[in-house]
């Protein structure tokens, strides 16, 4: 009695889903879930630099924002794509980057590409299960790590709901 659909659209988008009940629940980090939504953490996702297994910094263990001011192309994801939080993270290592070494991209999917390429290196959270062969993730542990989990809409949910909800919650503590 179970049927997933994966969308990968825009995050507005899923929003306004959700509202009208198209969908029963998206993934979200939390200051970007909808503020009508009843929100629920599943795990905190730490901030790493994302580069090529041959870019300089992946020779470093963990990164500081200074090390990042001067590393090279940085690829940068405007909110909705990157949550704010992950946005002002970014904005306090662009101030101080040359202006022609920031490489504005439209979606998580054009930022993962550009940093597979080598041409940058990216600043993201470390999500679960994320595994490229080619890309490393480093540490920064001046940057608390962020919230992620689930948005769905208030009211009366079905048992299998409930036990999706918790059989992922549960999944990702034991990750």
């Amino acid at each position: 009695d179970f049927l997933p659909v994966i969308r990968l659209i825009p995050f507005d988008s899923l929003e306004n889903m959700l509202e009208e009940d198209s969908i029963q629940v998206m993934f979200s980090f939390q200051e970007s879930a909808p503020k009508k939504a009843v929100y629920q953490e599943l795990l905190r996702c730490p901030v790493v630099c994302v580069c090529r297994k041959d870019h300089p910094l992946a020779k470093e263990k963990q990164l500081t924002i200074h090390q990042l001011r001067s590393a090279g192309h940085m690829a940068v994801c405007r909110p909705p794509a990157c949550p704010p939080d992950l946005f002002s993270i970014q904005r306090k290592i662009v101030t101080e980057h040359d202006p022609n070494q920031i490489v504005f991209c439209d979606n998580l999917e054009i930022l993962y590409t550009m940093t597979a390429s080598g041409f940058t290196f990216a600043v993201m959270t470390q999500l679960p299960g994320f595994h490229h062969p080619e890309l490393k993730c480093i540490p920064i542990p001046s940057f608390p790590p962020l919230s992620f989990g689930v948005a769905y809409s208030s009211g009366k949910h079905s048992t299998l709901f409930r036990k999706f909800l918790h059989l992922l919650s549960e999944m990702l503590e034991n990750r």
